[in-house]
C-alpha cells in the first residue's frame, strides 16, 4: 500500500490552499494542525511542512478540505494551483446556489429594536477567530501597478449611445482594467478573468516601458550617425580625391594620395556610408561611385593588354576596408571581393548600351558586302 506524506487541502475558514504533511490530519481529515510561531516567519513555517514535523503546542487545528495526496512535496506545490482553481470554481458554485434558495423577507418594525440590541451584544460577545499564518499570502497578493499611459478611444464607439464596452473601458477618461476590478461596484468575475485582466496591465505597462526604450536608443543612434558623418567629412576633406575618377592620370593621383594608411582609413570610413544589401553589391555600388565606365574600359584586374591594372593599386585596400564595413558584409573574403571586380570590369563594354551598340556595328559590317556584290554598276 502507497504511503503518502503530504496532502493538498483547502482550509475552509480562510479559503486558502496549502500543502501540508499528512501527519498534520487528524484521523478523520477534517482538521489540520498548522504552525503558529510566535515570530511571523514564512521560511519557518515552509521548512516545518518540508521537514514535517511532529505538531507542537505551537500549533492550532483548522477544518480543512482534502483534494489529494502525494508521495513527495514539490509534487504537492505543483498541484497547488489546480487545487486553487477547482478551490473558487466550487465556491463560486456554492455561493450561486445559496442565493438562489434564499426567500427574502420583510423584518417586523415590532422586533427592529430587538433586533438591533440583539446584534450589538452578540458582536461584543464574538470571539476573535485564530487566523492562519501563511506561508504563500505575499505570493498570491495582487500588486500594485504603477500608472500607465492614457489609451486613445476606439474610433468604433458611438458618441451618442452609453454603453460599458471594452471601448469605453479604455478610453482616457476611465479608469483602467485593474482600477475597474479592484472598485467595489465591479461585477464579480471568476480567477481565470481576474487573472486576464492583471496578465493585460503587466503588458501594457512593459510595451510603455519598451516604447520609451526604444525612443532613447534611437535618438541615441541618430546623434551617434550624425557625428561620424560629421567625422567623416572632416577626415576627407584634407584629401585631394575627387570622385567618380574619369581618366588614368586622376586615377594615378588618387593613388599617389592613398600611399599613407592614415588616408586610406579616413577615404574607406567615408565610402563605408555608400552601403549595399550584400557583399557583391557593395563592390559594385563602390566601384560605380570611384571610376566612370570610360575609365572602367581601361583598367582590368592584371593589367593586361597596356591597361591598368587594379590588382596593384591602393584603391583595391579602400575599396576592401569600405566592404567590410558594411555588417552585412563584415565576413566577405578577398577573393569573393576579386572576383566581383574582375567581372564589374570586364562587362564594363556591355554597359551603358555599349552590348547594343557592338550589335548595330555588327550589322553594319555584314550588310556592307551584300549590298556591294548585288550593284552591278560598281563593276
Amino acid at each position: 500500500m502507497t504511503e503518502y506524506k503530504y496532502a493538498v487541502v483547502e482550509f475552509l475558514d480562510e479559503g486558502g490552499v496549502e500543502a501540508v504533511p499528512v501527519r498534520w490530519l487528524t484521523n478523520d481529515e477534517k482538521e489540520c494542525f498548522w504552525p503558529q510561531f510566535k515570530t511571523k516567519n514564512s521560511t519557518k513555517t515552509t521548512l516545518a511542512i518540508k521537514a514535517a514535523i511532529q505538531p507542537t503546542k505551537e500549533f492550532s487545528k483548522f477544518p480543512v478540505r482534502v483534494y489529494k495526496k502525494y508521495l513527495e512535496y514539490d509534487t504537492a506545490r505543483k498541484n497547488l494551483d489546480k487545487a486553487t482553481y477547482a478551490s473558487d470554481l466550487q465556491t463560486e458554485a456554492e455561493d450561486e446556489t445559496h442565493a438562489s434558495q434564499k426567500r427574502t423577507k420583510k423584518p417586523n418594525r415590532k422586533f427592529l429594536q430587538s433586533d438591533d440590541s440583539s446584534e450589538e451584544s452578540s458582536e461584543t460577545e464574538m470571539p476573535v477567530v485564530q487566523k492562519r499564518q501563511s506561508p504563500r499570502k505575499k505570493a498570491r497578493s495582487v500588486p500594485d501597478l504603477p500608472e500607465l499611459p492614457k489609451l486613445p478611444s476606439s474610433p468604433i464607439a458611438s458618441k451618442n449611445t452609453p454603453s460599458t464596452s471594452a471601448s469605453q473601458v479604455l478610453s482616457p477618461q476611465s479608469t483602467t482594467l485593474f482600477e475597474t476590478f479592484k472598485s467595489p461596484k465591479a461585477v464579480s468575475t471568476s480567477v481565470m478573468e481576474r487573472k486576464l485582466l492583471a496578465t493585460v496591465e503587466e503588458v501594457k505597462v512593459q510595451v510603455h516601458f519598451n516604447t520609451k526604450l526604444l525612443q532613447t536608443i534611437v535618438k541615441k543612434l541618430d546623434n551617434i550617425s550624425s557625428a561620424n558623418l560629421e567625422e567623416m567629412e572632416e577626415d576627407v576633406g584634407g584629401l585631394d580625391v575627387t570622385f567618380p575618377l574619369t581618366s588614368k592620370t586622376e586615377l594615378m593621383q588618387a593613388d599617389e594620395a592613398l600611399q599613407s594608411d592614415e588616408n586610406r582609413k579616413k577615404l574607406a570610413r567615408s565610402l563605408s556610408t555608400i552601403g549595399g544589401e550584400n557583399m557583391k553589391s557593395s563592390v559594385r555600388r563602390l566601384l560605380t561611385h570611384m571610376i566612370t565606365n570610360n575609365l572602367a574600359q581601361e583598367i582590368n584586374w592584371m593589367g593586361k593588354g597596356e591597361k591598368v591594372a587594379f590588382s596593384k593599386l591602393n584603391l583595391l585596400t579602400v575599396l576592401k576596408a569600405a566592404v567590410r564595413k558594411n555588417r552585412l558584409c563584415a565576413s566577405a573574403t578577398d577573393a569573393e571581393i576579386a572576383s566581383v571586380a574582375k567581372d564589374w570590369f570586364r562587362f564594363a563594354k556591355d554597359r551603358e548600351g555599349g552590348r547594343k551598340k557592338r550589335e548595330e556595328r555588327k550589322k553594319r559590317k555584314e550588310a556592307a558586302p551584300a549590298t556591294a556584290t548585288s550593284d552591278p554598276g560598281s563593276e
